[in-house]
C-alpha cells in the first residue's frame, strides 16, 4: 500500500487579495489556491480594522505573514509562514494605505509560493522511499531496499546530475545547520557514508529545522542507521 506524506503540498498554493470599492457592497475576496484547496472568502470593506504582520519564532529564527483584521476575526493571506520580512511589511502598508484612502477604486495582491513548494515531500512503499525537493530545481533521492540500491537526482535548467551508491554505504543521516553573518540559521539533510564523504540532498540550506529533522528522522528510520545531531557549517 502506497502512503504519502505531503507537506510541501499544503506550502504550495496561490493566494489572491482582490478588493473593489465599484461591488455593493465593496467587499474583498480572499483566495487561495492549491493542489489540495481552494479557499475563497468574502469580506466587506466594513469589516476591516487593519492589518499587520504576524511573526512565528523557531529554533531562534522568525518567519512572517500578513493578516487582515476583521471584525469577524483574523484571515491570513497565507496559509504558511515565510522568511523576509521587509516585503511583508510592504505587502501590509498596501493593504492599509487602499483601506483608508477611499478614491482608491480597487487593490489586487497576488502571492504565488508554487516555485518554492513541493519541499521534502515523502512517498513510502513496501520496500522504497522517495524524498522529493524542490526550490530552483529538481531532487528526487531514491532508496531501493529490493535492489539495494541509493540514487540522488539532481534536474535544473542546465541539465541533470545522477549520483548512484549501494544502499550499504549510507552509514548515518546528518541535518547540517548553517549559520549567516545576521545570526539566521537554515538546514539540510546529508547522508554520510562509510568512506567519510557527505552527501548533501540539496546544494542549498533553507529556514524550517522541523521539516529537515522529520526528513532525516525518516530515512533514518527507513535505513535503520542513526540520525546525528546538528553540526554548523
Amino acid at each position: 500500500m502506497l502512503v504519502g506524506l505531503l507537506p510541501g503540498l499544503l506550502l504550495a498554493e496561490v493566494s489572491t487579495l482582490e478588493c473593489r470599492r465599484t461591488e455593493q457592497p465593496p467587499s474583498c475576496e480572499l483566495s487561495r489556491s492549491g493542489l489540495v484547496k481552494d479557499d475563497r472568502d468574502v469580506i466587506p470593506l466594513d469589516q476591516f480594522q487593519g492589518v499587520e504582520v504576524q511573526e512565528s519564532r523557531s529554533d531562534g529564527s522568525s518567519t512572517y505573514r500578513v493578516v487582515l483584521l476583521t471584525s469577524e476575526g483574523d484571515r491570513p493571506l497565507t496559509g504558511y509562514s515565510s522568511s523576509g520580512y521587509a516585503g511583508k511589511e510592504r505587502l501590509a502598508r498596501q493593504i492599509d494605505a487602499f483601506l483608508n484612502d477611499s478614491s482608491q477604486p480597487q487593490l489586487v495582491i497576488q502571492q504565488d509560493s508554487r516555485w518554492l513548494g513541493y519541499l521534502f515531500t515523502l512517498i513510502f512503499s513496501g520496500s522504497g522511499l522517495v524524498v522529493a525537493c524542490v526550490m530552483g530545481n529538481v531532487v528526487t533521492c531514491e532508496f531501493d531496499k529490493l535492489g539495494q540500491s541509493f540514487k540522488l537526482t539532481r534536474q535544473g535548467l542546465w541539465g541533470r546530475k545522477t549520483i548512484q551508491h549501494p544502499l550499504h554505504h549510507i552509514q548515518t543521516v546528518h541535518l547540517e545547520t548553517s549559520r549567516s553573518n545576521k545570526g539566521r540559521t537554515t538546514y539540510r539533510v546529508a547522508l554520510g557514508l562509510k568512506n567519510g564523504d557527505r552527501l548533501p540532498i540539496t546544494t542549498y540550506y533553507s529556514s524550517g529545522r522541523k521539516d529537515k529533522q522529520k526528513t532525516a528522522d525518516q530515512i533514518s528510520e527507513f535505513l535503520d542507521v542513526t540520525t546525528s545531531t546538528p553540526l554548523s557549517l
